[in-house]
């Protein structure tokens, strides 16, 4: 029982590391898509 709730506490954390890094890159994206519609 507590293997499987560690288990399932480890892929929601990577899920959610993942999810940072996506949300991250969507921001980088649209910040420089910003500055180059300001140019």
């Amino acid at each position: 029982m507590f293997k499987v709730q560690a288990n399932f506490l480890s892929t929601a954390y990577h899920k959610f590391l993942f999810l940072k890094k996506v949300s991250q890159k969507l921001k980088l994206t649209l910040h420089t898509l910003h500055t180059l519609h300001t140019f």
